[in-house]
């Protein structure tokens, strides 16, 4: 966009359906269903929704640029924001924002009956207990659930509601994970701290298209690289190949939906060593490789 947009609402559903009509934004699911929300790709905005019943997430899928975030008339992060990292709102907060740069964001509500359902199947889960505000963060597994949401609402046809509430129950059970009460084990290492781990996102988002290895992250976190790795999948469960695999793949799928452009253009481009490593872990991690991904995006 070439000048700031303003969007503002009473409450998390009123703003979904708000911007469902914007340039730049798809809806993702009718805003009076379980799980709803809208993929928006904006430039410089301002936006505004008043106090919602059910949990919001905010994941930047492809971002780049400053925020500056504001909840309840307190400002809870100023700073840069980079692609995979992901904002929880709980219930009955009023959220402002003011974003400067490019972005690309997932942006889902979660009604507590979801949650509901996947505790009475699976008790020891325990309760969704009182979830805080979480600013950015990092955690690769409930990214990856996000993701699997996100393609799974884009369905159309047969199957795609229980594609749909398939997906809501395994992203319910990684929020439990994360914000619920069951018993957590201790861990076998410290790990890197919220401040650390945006750092590591960036470099990995501005150099996406070469070779990423584990002494080039262990720098940007100035630790020793065996170090490092630990302290990375303590803090986010997976090893830091695994998070770097995940990222290229996020930035192959947006650019294959994108447009016309050449897969092995695309492989270069998000580091791949060829388009046939691509391809195959296209295969793997998303179950079909990226032609016909992209064709079944676009029918």
């Amino acid at each position: 966009m070439s000048t700031t947009a303003r969007h503002a609402a009473r409450n998390m559903s009123d703003f979904l359906a708000t911007l469902q009509d914007l340039p730049g934004t798809d809806l993702l699911h009718p805003p009076d269903t379980a799980i709803s929300g809208v993929r928006a790709r904006w430039g410089d905005h301002e936006a505004k929704a008043g106090p919602s019943e059910d949990l919001t997430l905010i994941y930047s899928r492809l971002s780049k640029g400053d925020l500056v975030m504001t909840v309840d008339e307190t400002r809870i992060y100023d700073g840069r924001v980079h692609g995979g990292v992901i904002t929880v709102m709980p219930p009955g907060v009023t959220q402002c924002y003011d974003f400067r740069g490019s972005m690309e964001n997932v942006i889902l509500r979660v009604d507590r009956a979801v949650f509901d359902a996947v505790i009475e199947e699976e008790p020891a889960l325990g309760g969704l207990g009182r979830i805080d505000l979480r600013a950015p963060f990092l955690r690769p597994a409930l990214s990856r659930a996000i993701e699997r949401q996100f393609d799974a609402l884009r369905r159309r046809g047969p199957g795609a509601r229980l594609l749909v509430e398939a997906a809501a129950m395994e992203l319910s059970v990684e929020l439990l994970l994360a914000f619920g009460e069951a018993p957590r084990r201790p861990r076998v290492a410290a790990p890197l701290g919220p401040k650390e781990l945006l750092r590591i996102t960036a470099y990995i988002e501005e150099a996406i298209d070469g070779a990423i290895g584990i002494k080039d992250l262990a720098a940007v976190a100035n630790r020793p690289p065996v170090q490092f790795a630990r302290a990375f999948k303590a803090a986010t469960g997976e090893t830091p190949h695994r998070f770097v695999i995940a990222r290229r793949l996020e930035r192959a799928k947006a650019m294959v939906l994108a447009g016309s452009e050449p897969l092995a253009e695309i492989a270069y481009a998000c580091g791949f060593s060829s388009q046939s490593h691509m391809t195959a872990l296209f295969s793997e991690h998303i179950g079909m490789p990226p032609g016909r991904y992209r064709k079944e995006a676009t029918r």
